[in-house]
């Protein structure tokens, strides 16, 4: 695999790629050389914090939807690309992600974290890479904040819901993010087969 940078962006790459794959269709091998346009951008990273049959929910205006929506608690792992690229040099990127879950926690819901298991990683796909790193947080310790403003940019309010008012969340697109309403729709059947 070969990638050659278009373009590089605070948080954006616009990469070349060429990707020379073989594999196998009905006994037959094939052999595929693709070339395409690739966008990159650093990773985010969301919890999903349970405790008592319900799940929290940041409640946040979003500027690109003019309106308030519904999310799980995350945000970035990095703010620029560089520092993405140099984690993976490094090969700290778990690291790192491990960092930024616990900050966004805390600054945006006011969560400790004390215990934390990797969920999933939802990958967007061949020609968008935009990782977003899910985790289940079912211990912790959550400070009463009443400030809805976070940050100069970010007004989040979080909200305890059960497991039936998020679904109903997930399905009318009140949670507008689709990977994080599938993510929790997926933990919360997933808990009930178990």
């Amino acid at each position: 695999m070969n990638e050659i940078m278009q373009y590089n962006g605070k948080l954006f790459q616009i990469l070349q790629k060429t990707i020379d794959a073989q594999f196998q269709v009905e006994g037959k091998t094939i052999d595929k050389h693709l070339e395409y346009e690739m966008v990159r951008r650093p990773p985010g990273v969301r919890a999903l914090v349970v405790q008592n049959d319900k799940i929290l929910l940041s409640h946040e205006y979003r500027y690109e939807l003019d309106k308030w929506d519904y999310r799980l608690p995350g945000g970035k792992v990095f703010n620029t690309n560089d520092d993405y690229c140099d984690a993976v040099k490094r090969n700290s990127l778990m690291d790192d992600v491990i960092i930024a879950l616990k900050k966004e926690l805390l600054e945006e819901v006011s969560v400790e974290i004390e215990n934390y298991f990797m969920f999933d990683i939802s990958y967007c796909g061949l020609k968008v890479e935009w990782d977003l790193y899910y985790f289940l947080i079912d211990q912790f310790t959550q400070y009463e904040d009443n400030s809805i403003q976070k940050s100069e940019f970010e007004y989040i309010e979080n909200q305890w819901f059960d497991f039936s008012t998020a679904l109903k969340l997930c399905l009318n697109g009140s949670i507008s993010e689709k990977r994080t309403a599938y993510e929790i729709i997926r933990y919360i059947f997933g808990r009930k087969e178990r």
